[in-house]
């Protein structure tokens, strides 16, 4: 019976240091549905961060991952389940519509969450424990209306929106805003919607090439995005510009368009060839070694910064002789400031959760995206 107590103590004891020596990171990304693409290269990215920083204070960092299948209501379902079991933060969700399912109950729970590629503004406003590393879609469609008109001289457009997708209905009404208010003309507003057939797409495309606008933007994600660029290109010949959010460099879309993706702009977090800091170019040789293919898609670079900016606000944590807590992690993040990351030098407003960091102008050219310029 002795022996039978001691060996039980003995595995209490055992359990007990390795609960001590681990602390958890929820992560809720799309690994299923319409937004694999991006939940995969997310997780890639996620996987080689956590193997290149793999603890703090003696504790390993375990990743926890939950896919949330695309579905907002299931993204708030798996981040509860995260909550329950303990996590002290969470990165994930890269697109606006699962980040607005998910991050209010990260907030009522007081668990600090980074979003990797949540652009839309809502996602943090009013929020103290949300931020992110993705810069906002009002910043975003500014940037895009001024190359539009500034550098490319289009003065007439047409805007498409996914009327199911938060991002693409946000997006789409700053860069309308902006446009407008540098004397451009929005002569039409298309509503599409998530899971449109080409010949939906193909309507779409005769009514854009009837009126001909000098320029097309169009902030759709990949599936509704390609089957709309090569009904404008192919189906209807239109020969004006194409103009995208910063969805339209997903690795698919070359062949998802037949080809058709060629010519066409878009705003992004980052370019491979624009990376300079040493932390990113460390980045860029681990993800090459494990998984035999370059991080060129902005997914993976704004799911590594998050996991950085969060390892460091840790490592600020303990340095200050403080405890691990949701509280003193979320204040660190809040409070990121020059830290060199993969998509730029970021800092994190502590009073929005919005980072200042660069963005991106690039343009697709056969199955590579070619670097335009970068503005701060």
């Amino acid at each position: 019976m002795r022996r039978l107590f001691l060996g039980m103590l003995v595995v209490l004891l055992v359990a007990s240091v390795a609960l001590a020596g681990e602390v958890k990171v929820g992560v809720v990304l799309p690994l299923t549905g319409d937004g694999k693409e991006d939940g995969v290269w997310s997780q890639e990215a996620l996987e080689v961060a956590n193997e290149m920083f793999p603890s703090v204070d003696g504790q390993d960092i375990k990743l926890v991952f939950k896919d949330d299948k695309t579905d907002s209501e299931v993204s708030k379902q798996v981040t509860e389940g995260l909550v329950k079991e303990g996590v002290i933060a969470f990165v994930g969700w890269p697109w606006s519509g699962l980040a607005l399912g998910g991050t209010p109950v990260a907030e009522a729970a007081k668990i600090p969450a980074i979003c990797t590629w949540a652009t839309n503004p809502k996602v943090t406003e009013g929020k103290k424990y949300i931020s992110r590393v993705a810069f906002t879609d009002d910043f975003q469609g500014f940037i895009g209306a001024k190359f539009l008109h500034d550098t490319l001289h289009a003065k007439i457009a047409i805007a498409v929106q996914d009327t199911k997708q938060a991002y693409s209905v946000g997006l789409m009404g700053y860069f309308v805003k902006a446009f407008k208010q540098m004397g451009g003309i929005v002569v039409k507003i298309i509503s599409v919607k998530t899971g449109d057939s080409y010949e939906v797409m193909m309507k779409v495309a005769k009514e854009i090439a009837e009126v001909n606008p000098n320029a097309v933007y169009a902030p759709l994600y990949s599936n509704e995005l390609s089957k709309l660029v090569k009904a404008l290109r192919k189906g209807a010949g239109y020969k004006g510009i194409i103009m995208l959010g910063d969805t339209g460099g997903a690795p698919t879309l070359p062949k998802l368009s037949n080809g058709t993706i060629n010519g066409v702009y878009f705003t992004d977090h980052y370019h491979i060839k624009g990376v300079s800091s040493e932390i990113g170019k460390k980045f860029l040789e681990a993800f090459k070694a494990k998984f035999d293919k370059d991080a060129a898609y902005a997914a993976a670079a704004v799911a590594f910064d998050a996991y950085y900016i969060l390892y460091n606000a840790m490592k600020r944590v303990v340095a200050a002789g403080k405890k691990l807590t949701p509280e003193n992690i979320n204040y660190e993040i809040r409070h990121t400031k020059n830290l060199q990351c993969v998509t730029g030098t970021i800092t994190i407003n502590p009073k929005t959760g919005n980072p200042t960091k660069p963005i991106f102008i690039v343009r697709w050219e056969g199955n590579t995206v070619k670097f335009l310029k970068m503005l701060k």
